[in-house]
């Protein structure tokens, strides 16, 4: 089973009140846009401006496992860390975790394609941007 590892990004994740479903915790879709907003928090936190402007991510495959629900006023941690890329796919985990760690709400792991913003047409990732993400890549 995979581990958090050592260097990760982590981000608060907000719990609105409408994110909480007739069950009385976050809906499962929700989890989604919050392994969206961890992602999109570690790209915009160390991408240059260069960056930012010429390259967009879009997902090609997620796969979520829910362990435990996520309850109205609960504190969530968003850890993110990313793999060798193959080509043009590149894949992050995020697991949604209690902020010490102890509770693990839900691990995702993201296949994202990086696409030139300009043309809408996949590119590698260049040495520049792979030495961006090396902090945070196992």
């Amino acid at each position: 089973m995979e581990t958090i590892p050592q260097n990760c990004w982590e981000t608060e994740v907000k719990v609105l009140e409408t994110d909480i479903d007739r069950l009385g915790h976050v809906n499962n879709v929700v989890y989604l846009r919050y392994v969206q907003e961890v992602a999109e928090s570690h790209w915009t936190g160390i991408a240059t401006p260069t960056q930012l402007e010429t390259s967009i991510w879009v997902v090609r495959r997620h796969e979520i496992d829910y362990s435990h629900p996520i309850l109205p006023g609960q504190p969530v941690s968003g850890l993110t860390w990313v793999h060798r890329p193959e080509g043009t796919r590149f894949d992050r985990s995020v697991w949604l975790v209690s902020p010490d760690r102890k509770t693990i709400f839900a691990r995702a792991k993201t296949t994202w394609l990086l696409l030139d913003n300009e043309t809408g047409r996949p590119k590698r990732v260049d040495d520049a941007m792979l030495g961006a993400f090396e902090k945070w890549m196992v």
